[in-house]
């Protein structure tokens, strides 16, 4: 799989990498032998986007085509404020925690749950906006209308969203509720709702999303549209009422469980501590809403209703029922193949490359060849740590703060690009999200620069 950025055609050939370090002093030694294979030729190069962000997606939530009125809600812990986002100081980087590229200056609004298509305008979204207010959007024919309660949400803390339409008046109402986690809080809680008319109808059409909204088609292999407006922080209990609630039925249903006078009222109901270990989000309302959950988000994250009784989700996943979502997480790029490769079963053991050639840039793609199991081929073994070296995936610490690791041997080329091309410096548990916090993880179904001579 490969992304040619500008396009053009380049070369690709087989070879097997004998000394694959150019970088240092011993750069002269550097050596890769070409090998026959069955993909060599020229090729017509296209570029390939990466389409990041964390999400829920539930393909069909037909039981909720024909609500009239309806409340959406939400608990949410934002993790991120593009309002009071500045970028690092690369010039002073703090030599004790270095920062590494990001993608946050992109972030903006951030969805929580939507049935919203950003191309065309259309459809329906709770969000958080640029300076984390609380907001819901009705997009339609004549524009997106947005009503908006003037009041930022606390990052790092529990906030309970929720949007009520009544088609009868016409009227949107967003509310917030400060419902913290710690008692000492309390006292300075708000309980704010903004009522507003509407214009146009609350549509429901196409699939629904947590944590994201719909922006156009992914990749060439990806089955669903590439995620916009990502959440950055903490969401549970995304709950859906077939019923416009005032603020009181608001603070009921914002109750661990759904109380006895809303329950059969209740249209869905994701419950994220049910299935941690699976992609799978589970609607425990009986309408059978299931979503899949994309771009591995942390799972067993604890929830607004955690009490301390453990640290170890496994004892109770009812307290770690969160999902911490990401703008910049990534599982596959899901790129469209160019060509492949079967290995022979006699070919000799060793570090192999696709080695791709346009003009006088030279880029390679990396694998191992081991020995038949059981058949050593050689006196001398080489341990690869293959795991290891997705942790250390795409880290950008070359490009933000290169002068505190004097005896790396960076790339120039791929620091220069990861600069111009941030997107690719993400995953990794060397790299920060956009909230300063690490990845927790690396995947070998995204592109990694670094995993090459």
């Amino acid at each position: 799989m490969v992304s040619s950025l500008g396009g053009g055609s380049y070369v690709a050939d087989l070879v097997r990498v004998v000394n694959g370090d150019s970088a240092s002093r011993y750069g002269d030694l550097f050596e890769v032998e070409r090998q026959s294979s069955s993909f060599e030729g020229t090729y017509e190069g296209r570029e390939q986007q990466l389409h990041l962000g964390s999400f829920v997606h539930v393909e069909d939530p037909h039981g909720l085509d024909d609500l009239a009125d309806f409340t959406v809600a939400a608990w949410v812990n934002p993790a991120f404020n593009p309002s009071t986002y500045e970028p690092p100081d690369l010039d002073n980087v703090d030599p004790f925690s270095p920062p590494t590229l990001t993608i946050a200056a992109e972030v903006k609004r951030q969805s929580v749950v939507s049935r919203f298509d950003g191309v065309t305008g259309t459809g329906w979204s709770l969000s958080l906006d640029e300076q984390l207010r609380p907001e819901f959007a009705v997009g339609g024919p004549d524009g997106v209308e947005r009503v908006v309660v003037d009041a930022s949400v606390h990052p790092f803390d529990w906030s309970y969203l929720a949007a009520s339409w009544s088609a009868v008046d016409h009227t949107v109402t967003v509310h917030l509720l400060d419902l913290p986690w710690s008692a000492a809080d309390h006292f300075a809680a708000r309980s704010l709702s903004r009522p507003q008319l509407i214009s146009g109808t609350v549509a429901h059409q196409g699939p629904l999303r947590i944590a994201a909204i719909r922006n156009g088609p992914g990749a060439e292999r990806a089955p669903l549209d590439r995620p916009g407006e990502c959440f950055n922080g903490r969401i549970q209990d995304v709950r859906i009422v077939a019923r416009s609630l005032d603020q009181d039925e608001i603070k009921e249903l914002s109750s661990e469980q759904v109380p006895d006078d809303l329950a059969g009222e209740v249209a869905a109901n994701w419950d994220f501590g049910i299935g941690i270990t699976s992609d799978v989000a589970h609607d425990v309302s009986g309408a059978g809403h299931d979503g899949v959950v994309v771009n591995i988000p942390e799972r067993a994250v604890r929830g607004r209703f955690w009490d301390g009784d453990t640290t170890r989700w496994t004892d109770r996943p009812d307290l770690y029922d969160a999902i911490d979502f990401h703008a910049d997480d990534l599982e596959d790029a899901q790129w469209s193949v160019d060509f492949t490769f079967e290995v022979p079963h006699d070919v000799r053991s060793g570090i192999y490359a696709a080695r791709l050639t346009r003009d006088d840039f030279v880029e390679y793609i990396t694998f191992f060849v081991p020995p038949p199991v059981g058949q050593p081929a050689a006196e001398l073994a080489v341990w690869l740590s293959e795991s290891t070296y997705l942790a250390y995936s795409n880290i950008t610490l070359g490009a933000t703060a290169r002068g505190n690791y004097p005896g790396h041997n960076w790339n120039d080329q791929d620091d220069e690009f990861f600069r111009e091309h941030p997107e690719f410096g993400t995953g990794g548990v060397y790299n920060m999200h956009v909230d300063g916090r690490y990845f927790g993880y690396g995947s070998p179904h995204r592109p990694d620069l670094l995993m090459k001579p």
